[in-house]
């Protein structure tokens, strides 16, 4: 993300600026939907890693009625 965020021109905030907006314009309205695809990149990472951790209920949960979705498996 940092490299998102140090590739955009700064004359898009500059531009931003004599137009009369203020820091948190130039973040909301501009940086933030330039940077909306890696930023949605990184939720889907996180969100299929956190699906996907079945592990840690196997180890820390021994109540079978207790077990998350990931580790439920019919026998």
């Amino acid at each position: 993300m940092y490299g998102i965020f140090r590739e955009i021109p700064s004359s898009l905030e500059e531009a931003a600026k004599i137009d009369g907006a203020n820091d948190f314009t130039i973040f909301l309205k501009i940086i933030l939907p330039v940077s909306l695809p890696v930023i949605a990149t990184i939720a889907l990472f996180h969100g299929v890693y956190q699906w996907n951790d079945y592990f840690t209920g196997m180890i820390f949960i021994n109540n079978p009625d207790l077990q998350p979705i990931q580790t439920f498996y019919i026998e």
